[in-house]
């Protein structure tokens, strides 16, 4: 996003250059320059910022996914409340007292906050909405693994449900702005950019993917206070992120890699993650999980785009490997497996 638009707020303005920023730090990430991308996260003071203690919050969960220590789990914890404390104050505030209670009960109770709650919203409120809903399922989770028992499962259920509310209503709203755009419409006052797509794409994804993966009575129960559990539609929702095609198969022309490259979803914050998923669950989740139309060739596909991205990638190389073991290639997965470092 460029900074030249004069009617961005300041506030706006500082997000772009978060985003900016961040960005390098995912890439950097992505591409096995871990202590870098660490560093230049770290090397930036801005408390104000949703998006750089976000990523702090992240950076303090995957440490604690790879210790499992209760220390660095509790850090991860308030790491996501400093995230959800910020966003929250960027977050569009109700004119009218008990307002906020009143809509997050109905919010519970019929599972949006209504795609025209984000109609008058700034682009920054748009972003703190998505932080918000995006750091309460990922604190919701490490509180569930913290406490182990099942009062917290029941007590984090409800900030689940507050945060899908969220992604709906938000839904809800790109469906119709979709809808303006296809008859013709001007669509630039709603303030949508790429990474509020890419968010939105994995998170309603992931909630149908990971739901459809439980056991049948607790789907029914889920379904019934409405959440959804639709895997194939999350499986395709995934695909629109990078305009994949699960029926080609065939590699990229040097025309569709350029074109792929410069998809408006491109730079999405979350745009390698919406990749990723669908190459996991085709390569290692289907092993081990009741799935069908397990698609090596396609996942193949998804992988080696991002392997000329991001050349050094551990994740993408480590996936690549897994191609070539669940393909029983495994003098050439071995020979990988040994190149990651």
């Amino acid at each position: 996003m460029s900074d030249a638009n004069p009617r961005k707020s300041n506030r706006e303005k500082s997000m772009d250059e978060d985003l900016a920023e961040l960005r390098i730090c995912i890439d950097m990430f992505l591409n096995s320059r871990m202590n870098e991308a660490i560093a230049l996260l770290r090397g930036r003071h801005k408390p104000e910022s949703m998006y750089y203690q976000f990523g702090k919050a992240l950076e303090d969960a995957l440490r604690a996914i790879l210790s499992f220590q209760p220390a660095d789990i509790e850090t991860a914890m308030k790491s996501f409340d400093q995230t959800l404390k910020v966003a929250n104050a960027q977050r569009k505030s109700s004119s009218m007292v008990g307002m906020d209670t009143v809509k997050a009960i109905g919010s519970w109770v019929v599972g949006t906050i209504g795609g025209s709650s984000f109609r008058g919203m700034t682009r920054v409120e748009k972003h703190a909405e998505l932080v918000y809903a995006e750091a309460t399922v990922l604190r919701a989770g490490f509180s569930v693994l913290y406490h182990q028992d099942f009062w917290s499962l029941v007590e984090e259920s409800v900030s689940l449900r507050s945060a899908f509310a969220i992604f709906n209503g938000l839904k809800t709203h790109f469906d119709k702005v979709e809808q303006e755009l296809k008859a013709g419409g001007d669509i630039s006052e709603y303030h949508i950019d790429e990474h509020l797509v890419t968010g939105l794409i994995f998170a309603a994804a992931l909630f149908n993917i990971v739901i459809s993966f439980l056991p049948d009575t607790i789907i029914k129960l889920l379904q019934f206070v409405g959440f959804p559990s639709d895997r194939d539609w999350g499986l395709a929702l995934l695909n629109t992120a990078g305009l994949w095609d699960p029926n080609d198969t065939d590699p990229d022309s040097e025309v569709e890699f350029q074109e792929r490259l410069l998809s408006h979803t491109n730079e999405g914050m979350r745009r390698q993650l919406c990749d990723l998923a669908p190459i996991a669950i085709h390569l290692i989740a289907a092993s081990f999980l009741p799935f069908q139309h397990v698609d090596y060739t396609f996942a193949e596909k998804i992988n080696n785009y991002n392997l000329q991205k991001y050349p050094e990638s551990m994740f993408f190389l480590f996936l690549q490997a897994r191609h070539a073991q669940v393909n029983t290639r495994l003098d050439e997965a071995i020979a990988i497996y040994e190149t990651i470092k």
